[in-house]
């Protein structure tokens, strides 16, 4: 150490000069580096949202959840599938393997092509559903993009409240910037 501080000493020249290049690197450095506060570690999933107003958890699993998930598994790239059944609806999370991001020749994978192979899936598997129950795509973001759930209550009946939900609520929540999407879920549709 003492001979690193004598080398700066006797040559100052060469000593601004590295300190000088240091400097201008480690301000490319950070300058050019891309910051997010919240990393998106999340697996490259699609949603799949199916409403069936009135039914119970447990036919909503017997006739639309279970035969949808069991169908989506066989969607080529997907690594797992996981369903979720409540009163009048169903989600099922379609979750693609990681080999679907990146191919070998480096190019990322644009996160719609998963999209798309579980629509072309859904659309044949239509048919097999219930007369009116249409699963449609929920939004396209990722896991991390859900952030707020919330609940529209009031001394209303359950179709009332449903539809100040789709009608106001979402519309407002919309025009709110960075708001991709608003699912609405449960009660009764009018």
């Amino acid at each position: 150490m003492t001979a690193l501080v004598r080398f700066c000493i006797r040559n100052p020249l060469i000593t601004l000069t590295v300190t000088a290049i240091l400097v201008a690197w480690g301000w490319f450095a950070w300058t050019g580096k891309t910051v997010d506060a919240i990393p998106d570690i999340s697996e490259n999933q699609t949603v799949v949202v199916t409403e069936w107003p009135g039914r119970s958890p447990q036919d909503v699993e017997d006739q639309i959840t279970y035969p949808l998930a069991s169908k989506l598994a066989g969607v080529a790239g997907v690594k797992e599938v996981r369903g979720l059944s409540g009163f009048g609806f169903s989600q099922i999370y379609v979750v693609l393997e990681d080999r679907n991001r990146l191919f070998q020749s480096g190019v990322v994978e644009d996160f719609y092509a998963g999209r798309t192979r579980v629509l072309e899936k859904l659309a044949s598997v239509q048919k097999e559903l219930p007369p009116g129950v249409v699963p449609e795509l929920g939004p396209d973001a990722t896991a991390l993009g859900q952030i707020f759930m919330y609940a529209v209550e009031g001394p209303y009946d359950l179709a009332t409240l449903r539809s100040v939900q789709d009608w106001i609520v979402r519309y407002d929540l919309q025009t709110v910037r960075g708001v991709a999407e608003v699912s609405s879920v449960g009660a009764m549709v009018r």
